[in-house]
């Protein structure tokens, strides 16, 4: 899934219509005719925002425009806009789906906060992920590789801090050759600290860039925003990697639309190019100051590097204990040696490693093999790894807790379970109560009951 970072969080809920928004409710049309008003500008070589089916949920319903192939359970509303009854299975986040075998860009509307023109913006960013799925399918990070990103590394933390504020001063400065001087420190930070990675970690930095930090850049445009809050006081969490991809990759992308006219014509036809990489070809071509960190920003740096990784060991711990210890209901689903469970979908942006080969998952998850599905939409959940992989070599057990009352299971010739956020059914295996928790223990067909 894509979904935006802070920053764009804050281009919704701070625009400058949010009162008149809290005094009228938004809606799915307005927000569409808003999208049509932004979207007037070029804002990237060959994309045509407009020409891109939307579906949107508004809290109520379901609205979908401009789909060549609508489905039956859409009916005719306002305009050309269809219509259905509450919330669509494929509406899960502001992101892009394939919907009625057409990509689509989907948005979560909340109708009664911020304003028509900031939820637009959003749709920008996510058509703009349709647009480069199509044209560019290898843009973006393997969501595999974030699950052994090393975040823990003081050194290469501070490096990462110096960037991040090399990066800012180069958005800030009043003049073309300064902020070519701090944007060559900013790439000279990363190289030092890209010297300390694994190429996958490397990959999934300049991938997830090109993917979202371009897109954020975009959505900036379209507001007319000048990226003031890029970066601005950031400081990232340890693990926040994906999240920082937003912000460096739209700052990137916003200075390189100050050193060149053509960069983005010259990432269409190689798009093979890091952000990174495109800006340091603009920077090379002619000479340029240096400029270079005083004691104060090493020191500052490293004191924020320490204190990332003390709190990144803190929260984790507190993650994993909040996710076991909740009060209430519990469900935990243990898979056969032989059949582990696969993730057949997760929400990148609320997961976390707490532990060798456990995940906390904050918002939605869902499981499955051959003897079913396992899904969690709204909760919390803490998976156990089967193999090395916290994730992608199977799933020994996943455990719900602090269930508001007593999930409804049947095990007749299946065995079915409902609950707040919670859904699963499998052919094999056996249900039992422990007291408040609900144990599931799976099975292959072969194996014994």
């Amino acid at each position: 899934m894509r979904t935006p970072a802070v920053i764009l969080t804050a281009l919704v809920l701070n625009s400058s219509f949010e009162s008149v928004a809290a005094q009228q409710l938004i809606t799915a049309p307005a927000v569409v005719e808003a999208f049509d008003r932004l979207t007037q500008q070029p804002l990237w070589p060959g994309f045509t925002p407009t020409s891109i089916p939307l579906l949107i949920h508004d809290g109520h319903r379901t609205w979908l425009f401009r789909h060549p192939q609508p489905p039956a359970e859409f009916r005719p509303a306002v305009g050309k806009a269809l219509v259905m009854l509450g919330k669509h299975d494929l509406v899960r986040a502001n992101t892009s789906v394939e919907f009625a075998g057409v990509p689509t860009a989907t948005l979560l509307l909340t109708a009664d906060t911020g304003s028509a023109e900031g939820w637009a913006s959003v749709l920008v960013h996510e058509t703009f992920h349709v647009f480069q799925r199509q044209r560019h399918p290898a843009w973006g990070g393997n969501e595999v590789d974030l699950f052994t990103y090393p975040h823990d590394d003081v050194e290469t933390l501070t490096l990462r801090e110096l960037e991040t504020v090399a990066l800012r001063r180069a958005l800030d400065a009043p003049n073309r050759r300064t902020m070519v001087c701090w944007a060559q420190a900013a790439l000279d930070s990363r190289s030092r600290r890209f010297a300390r990675l694994p190429t996958h970690a490397i990959g999934y930095e300049r991938g997830s860039e090109i993917l979202e930090g371009l897109a954020t850049a975009l959505q900036l445009r379209a507001l007319g925003e000048g990226g003031d809050d890029i970066l601005a006081g950031s400081v990232f969490a340890a693990d926040a990697v994906r999240e920082r991809a937003y912000e460096t990759g739209a700052a990137l992308a916003m200075l390189l639309d100050r050193v060149s006219d053509g960069w983005q014509q010259a990432l269409e036809e190689r798009d093979t190019l890091s952000l990174d990489e495109a800006l340091q070809h603009e920077l090379e071509k002619a000479p340029h100051p240096s400029c270079d960190f005083g004691n104060e920003d090493r020191q500052a740096a490293a004191r924020a590097a320490r204190a990332a990784v003390n709190a990144l060991q803190v929260r984790l711990a507190g993650l994993r204990d909040s996710a076991v210890h909740r009060d209430g209901w519990s469900v935990s689903v243990r898979a056969d040696p032989a059949e582990p469970l696969f993730p057949q979908g997760f929400d990148p942006s609320n997961v976390h490693v707490v532990g060798r080969g456990e995940v906390v998952h904050a918002r939605w998850i869902k499981l499955g093999n051959v003897n079913g599905t396992f899904e969690v939409d709204g909760r919390t959940a803490l998976t156990e790894a089967a193999g090395g992989h916290p994730l992608f070599n199977g799933i020994r057990q996943i455990l719900v807790s602090g269930l508001p009352e007593r999930p409804e299971l049947t095990t007749d010739s299946v065995i079915r379970l409902t609950g707040p956020g919670i859904s699963g059914v499998f052919r094999h295996g056996e249900a039992a109560w422990s007291g408040q928790t609900l144990l599931i223990t799976l099975r292959t067909e072969s194996s014994p009951p």
